[in-house]
């Protein structure tokens, strides 16, 4: 995974980013919560007897996937649970990189950590998926969890 917006953490980082090409392993919370979510969708009538392209069914499952993880690790920072919020997020943007709410939860949780450096990059990222998704930088919901981390950004400086 590379960033972009690099400034000099001072911190060592709470997770380190998996390796390109690594496969991702879910601990048993996040399996548990992936594995709710895609039986509860495809568990639906309309979606009974669908068959799906792989290529379609791929996209679809990583983007349930990464949204259930983005949910656990919003759970998980509210529980104080910093690194496993942050490797959470990790694994989310793994799945899908444009995914806004992974970078914002990812820079909440390095906020919370006190690397606020990390925390901007992050921030940063959300906004250039925004971009790439061609979304308005005030689109909600995105951009009320992204003022708020900037506002505890700027009030620990």
């Amino acid at each position: 995974m590379v960033f972009r917006h690099q400034r000099k953490p001072s911190l060592p980082p709470l997770v380190e980013p998996p390796q390109a090409g690594q496969p991702i392993i879910l601990d048993e919370e996040e399996q548990l919560w992936v594995d709710r979510r895609l039986a509860q969708f495809f568990g639906q009538k309309k979606m009974k007897g669908r068959i799906f392209p792989k290529d379609v069914l791929t996209r679809l499952v990583d983007g349930l996937a990464s949204t259930e993880l983005v949910d656990l690790a919003e759970k998980r920072l509210d529980a104080g649970e910093l690194r496993e919020a942050a490797s959470t997020c990790l694994k989310a943007l793994a799945l899908d990189l444009n995914n806004i709410m992974a970078w914002v939860e990812l820079a909440r949780a390095h906020a919370e950590y006190g690397d606020y450096i990390r925390a901007k990059n992050f921030l940063d990222e959300a906004v250039c998926a925004m971009a790439k998704l061609g979304l308005r930088r005030d689109a909600d919901p995105w951009c009320r969890k992204i003022r708020a981390v900037r506002q505890q950004l700027s009030r620990a400086k």
